[in-house]
């Protein structure tokens, strides 16, 4: 019964505390987030010369979605003969036209899947990303999954 009235007096201490963090107390009206702390630009990375947005408002979409690419999969033989399967993951580099600049294997099972993977998405077109209204570069990570039919 005791631990009953101590967490509700720790609740309601929260809430009060929340309450007045909301409020400018000298005039008791809510305060408005200051701006300058949402104006902030999504984590780049670099390659080379080029800018590649991680996080945009708008990130790219495969033109036909993952079936696309998955259609222009080819299985390696060899992983097909040994009855292998598995996942591998890319990073795609769309440049602000939709277009693959480059490929990246991140992890990749072996069998010849990292390489087929690549291809495969090297060829594919992309909806490119939009930060503020306009196309940008940005780099996603792809999962490419190599399956036999049963």
């Amino acid at each position: 019964m005791k631990s009953y009235y101590l967490l509700s007096i720790a609740v309601a201490s929260l809430l009060l505390i929340g309450i007045a963090c909301d409020r400018d107390i000298s005039t008791d009206k809510i305060v408005e987030p200051d701006k300058s702390v949402t104006d902030f630009e999504p984590s780049v990375i670099l390659d080379g010369e080029e800018t590649y947005y991680l996080a945009v408002e708008k990130m790219p979409e495969i033109i036909g979605g993952i079936a696309s690419i998955q259609e222009r999969l080819r299985y390696p033989e060899l992983a097909k003969r040994a009855g292998i399967e598995g996942t591998v993951y890319i990073y795609a580099f769309i440049d602000a036209g939709g277009n693959v600049a480059k490929t990246e294997i991140v992890n990749d099972p072996g069998g010849g899947f990292g390489e087929a993977a690549a291809q495969a998405v090297r060829v594919t077109k992309f909806k490119p990303g939009e930060q503020y209204g306009k196309p940008v570069p940005v780099r996603v990570s792809i999962p490419v999954h190599f399956r036999l039919a049963s």
